[in-house]
């Protein structure tokens, strides 16, 4: 079997009045001014980073994890779903587009120093 090609897809949650109207639009129209849906997919740039509440044992730095997609397709999924406490969230699927060179990149940080790789 020969693998021709390789996609990261994810999904996020955030809260829409954080991410405001314009996200929405951008997704749903390919502009953040739009008024109308557009066929047209709708790409940035996306950079997550999550860290834990606390610090590592002997650190001053948390635990985190980071994603950078240096161009991704971003869609909503499913409208935008009222939830609890009056928290209105936004539902985005994102696909990584492989531009031929690092595409996508993942950053670990945590106290082990190294981890041994399978060899195939």
């Amino acid at each position: 079997m020969t693998i021709l090609d390789r996609r990261m897809v994810f999904q996020l949650t955030v809260q829409y009045d954080k991410a405001g109207p314009d996200l929405y639009r951008a997704c749903m129209g390919n502009s953040k001014a739009a008024t109308q849906w557009s066929p047209k997919p709708f790409t940035t740039r996306v950079d997550v980073l999550t860290l834990s509440p606390f610090q590592m044992s002997g650190s001053l730095l948390p635990y985190s994890l980071r994603l950078q997609v240096q161009n991704a397709m971003l869609g909503v999924r499913n409208g935008i779903p009222l939830t609890g406490t009056d928290t209105v969230l936004l539902r985005l699927f994102g696909t990584a587009i492989n531009t031929g060179a690092k595409y996508a990149s993942w950053t670990l940080i945590n106290q082990q120093a190294d981890y041994a790789w399978p060899a195939s």
